[in-house]
């Protein structure tokens, strides 16, 4: 038995066809956008720290920033993590203003040894201390020097020694007393 389709069968059908094939258009490139290669904006690094972190040479910085006490004292904050097969080690560090001369700046055990894919906190003791005008919420270039490694600069923020940084060592240079 064949069967038979009435006119009004097939006039409601082709404006559904019609219905979802505009609907299909409008989605396409809505949805393609969940698809959009590699600068996909979920695929770009978050940083949800306030400092800075360059992963560039064999050493990578991540969330560098600079703890001030507003006296003119300040300590590097972050980890260094050597990418390398071989111990590297911090040999220099640099602080200065985006225009102007150098601040003081001292590795206070003369090296950071940094092991073979290991972070290295720079804040647990302080190993990286500052002595300058230091103004929070500004910027000053930070450049670091490694026995191996190629440098790291970049630029840094400065944060009041408050709040999650309350903990960090901030002082003058400390003297081996004799």
């Amino acid at each position: 038995m064949a069967t038979h389709r009435s006119p009004t069968s097939a006039l409601l059908t082709r404006p559904s066809r019609r219905r979802l094939l505009l609907t299909a258009a409008v989605l396409a490139p809505l949805l393609a956008g969940c698809g959009s290669g590699f600068q996909a904006e979920t695929n770009q690094i978050y940083q949800p720290g306030q400092g800075i972190s360059v992963r560039d040479t064999a050493v990578y910085g991540v969330n560098m920033l600079i703890v001030s006490d507003g006296e003119g004292n300040g300590t590097l904050v972050g980890a260094l993590i050597n990418q390398a097969e071989t111990t590297d080690r911090l040999v220099g560090a640099s602080v200065r203003p985006t225009s102007g001369k150098a601040l003081d700046t001292t590795i206070v055990p003369g090296r950071v040894p940094l092991p073979p894919h290991q972070a290295v906190q720079l804040a647990d003791d302080g190993d990286v201390r500052i002595t300058g005008k230091l103004l929070p919420g500004a910027y000053y270039v930070l450049t670091l020097t490694f026995h191996h490694a190629a440098p790291i600069e970049t630029q840094v923020p400065v944060v009041p020694a408050a709040g999650d940084f309350a903990d960090v060592p901030v002082g003058p240079v400390p003297t081996t007393g004799g």
